[in-house]
C-alpha cells in the first residue's frame, strides 16, 4: 500500500517595519555652513562626505523573521531629491555613492556642497523581499533635508567706535569736581558749565558700538548687555543696577570709571528672538556647534565628544552649571540628561556573582575607572572616582579645565527622584509645552494642557 503524505502549512505573522533617515557623520552634518568671507564650506563635502543612513529594521510577533536589520538585503532601492529619481539630475552626477554591501547597504554618500539657495529633500525607497510568506514588501522613509546657511548673512558682529586705550585720573577729573562743588553749594549748577567739564579726562566715558548683521550694519532687533567677569566660569549682568554702568544703548554704553576696579567686562549683543535657535531635527542641532553658531548648549556631558571635533573651538569653551527654574524653592543648577545604568535580570544564572561584579568594579574600584575613562570616554557618578588624577587631568579643548572631576562634582548635587513608568510621557508633555510657549501660548495653559494630556496616557 502506498502511503501518503500530509503537509500542513505553517502560517507566519505578518513583518513589521520601521524606517528612517539618519545622519551618521557628526563631522560632517545634514546642515553645512558657507563662509562668503572666504568662499569655503564648513565642512567640505568634497573633502569629508556627509552619510545619510536608512536605518530599517523588521520584525515579526512570531520571531520568525531572523534579519532584524534588514538593509543587507533590501532590493530596488532608489534614493530621490526633491522627489525627483537622483539618478537623473545632472547636477548630482559623480556628486553621490550609494553604498552596496552589508549593514551599510543603501546608504547615501553625499559629496556635493549645496548654493544658499538650495534646500535638498531626500527620501529613500527599496523592497525587503520577505522569503517566508513569498512577499516583496515596500518601505518609503520620511524626508531629511540637506541645507546650508550662509555665515556672513546669517551671523551677528559686534565692533567698537573707536579703538582708543581708555585710562582714568582722578587728579585730572573736571566733572567729577565740579560735581563735588554743586553737590557742596559752593557754586550754583550750569548745563554749559558741566558740558565744559566734558574733555576727554571726566569718569563719564562712551563705548560707541556698530552692530552688524553678515556685512550690513543693523539698528534694530537687538539688545546690548554688559557682563562683569568674576571667575573663569561665571559672568554677572551690570547692564542696569550696577554702578560701574550708567547706560546701555543699542548704539553705545556709557561707563562711570570711577566704580570700576581691575576687571574684564563682556560686552554681548542678544538678537531678540534669536537667543536660542530653535532647529527642526537633530542634525540641524549638531551644526550649530560644529559650524561655530552655539554660544551654549545645555546638555549632557556625552555632547562633549561632539563639541572636541570641532578643532578650531579649541580654548573657547569651558563647563559651568545650567540655569535654574526661577520662582521653585527645590530647584538646582544641576541635572541629569542620559546615562547608562546595569542592572541584574531576573533570569540571571548566579545573582550574588552578578551582584560582586558590580560591586567590586563599577560600585567601588576607582582603578577601575581610571582604566576605563581614557579608553572609552565613559564617566562615572561614584564620586570618590572624581578625586583622581586621572579625573583631574586639564582637558587641552576646554581651556585646560578638569572637565571630568568637575561633572563628578556637579552629579552629587542633582537632586534624587523617583522615575515612573510615565517618564518618558512625562517628558514629551513637557518638551511640547514648551514648543507652545515659545510659539506664544500662555504658560499656564500650556502646562495645564501637559499636565491634562499626561493624566489621560496614565489611564491608557
Amino acid at each position: 500500500m502506498r502511503s501518503k503524505d500530509n503537509f500542513i502549512p505553517r502560517q507566519y505573522a505578518p513583518l513589521d517595519v520601521s524606517q528612517k533617515l539618519t545622519c551618521i557623520t557628526d563631522n560632517s552634518p545634514a546642515t553645512q555652513v558657507y563662509n562668503a568671507d572666504t568662499g569655503e564650506y564648513e565642512p567640505n563635502r568634497e573633502i569629508t562626505p556627509t552619510v545619510i543612513y536608512p536605518d530599517i529594521t523588521g520584525w515579526a510577533s512570531d520571531n520568525s523573521w531572523t534579519n532584524k536589520q534588514c538593509n543587507s538585503i533590501l532590493d530596488e532601492m532608489v534614493w530621490k531629491v526633491n522627489g525627483v529619481d537622483i539618478t537623473t539630475i545632472a547636477s548630482w552626477r559623480g556628486k553621490y555613492e550609494i553604498l552596496q554591501d552589508g549593514s551599510m547597504r543603501g546608504a547615501l554618500k553625499v559629496k556635493r556642497n549645496l548654493t544658499r539657495e538650495e534646500k535638498c529633500s531626500l527620501t529613500f525607497s527599496a523592497v525587503i523581499p520577505d522569503h517566508r510568506l513569498q512577499a516583496r514588501l515596500k518601505v518609503n522613509t520620511e524626508e531629511l533635508v540637506l541645507s546650508t546657511y550662509n555665515k556672513t548673512e546669517d551671523t551677528y558682529g559686534l565692533s567698537f567706535g573707536n579703538t582708543d586705550k581708555i585710562s582714568y585720573n582722578p587728579f585730572l577729573d573736571k566733572l567729577a569736581l565740579y560735581e563735588y562743588k554743586v553737590a557742596h553749594e559752593l557754586i550754583a549748577f550750569s548745563n554749559d558749565e558741566r558740558n565744559a567739564c566734558y574733555d576727554g579726562n571726566q569718569y563719564e566715558r562712551s563705548i560707541p558700538l556698530h552692530v552688524f548683521k553678515g556685512t550690513k550694519e543693523v539698528k534694530t532687533g537687538f539688545t546690548i548687555k554688559v557682563f562683569k567677569v568674576v571667575s573663569a566660569t561665571s559672568l554677572v549682568d551690570v547692564s542696569s543696577g550696577f554702578s560701574e554702568v550708567i547706560e546701555v544703548t543699542t548704539s553705545e554704553v556709557k561707563f562711570d570709571l570711577r566704580a570700576i576696579n581691575a576687571a574684564d567686562y563682556v560686552i554681548r549683543v542678544l538678537v531678540k528672538n534669536n537667543v536660542v535657535k530653535l532647529v527642526n531635527n537633530w542634525d540641524e542641532y549638531i551644526a550649530t556647534i560644529t559650524g561655530g553658531e552655539a554660544a551654549g548648549i545645555v546638555n549632557g556631558n556625552w555632547i562633549t565628544a561632539t563639541l572636541m571635533s570641532t578643532e578650531d573651538q579649541k580654548g573657547l569653551w569651558q563647563i559651568t552649571t545650567m540655569p535654574k527654574v526661577d520662582g521653585v524653592d527645590t530647584a538646582t543648577n544641576y541635572a541629569n540628561n542620559g546615562g547608562s545604568s546595569w542592572y541584574i535580570t531576573s533570569n540571571c544564572k548566579n545573582v550574588e556573582l552578578a551582584e560582586d561584579f558590580l560591586a567590586s568594579t563599577f560600585g567601588s574600584s576607582t582603578d577601575f575607572y581610571d582604566a576605563i575613562l581614557p579608553e572609552t570616554g565613559a564617566i562615572s557618578c561614584y564620586l570618590p572616582a572624581g578625586e583622581s588624577k586621572v579625573y583631574n587631568e586639564p582637558s587641552e579643548f576646554f581651556n585646560n579645565q578638569p572637565i571630568f572631576s568637575t561633572i563628578v562634582e556637579y552629579s552629587s548635587h542633582i537632586p534624587e527622584f523617583t522615575k515612573t513608568p510615565y517618564h518618558y510621557e512625562a517628558r514629551e508633555c513637557i518638551n511640547t509645552a514648551v514648543v507652545n510657549i515659545v510659539n506664544g501660548t500662555a504658560k499656564e495653559d500650556a502646562l495645564q494642557e501637559a499636565q491634562d494630556t499626561l493624566a489621560f496616557k496614565m489611564t491608557e
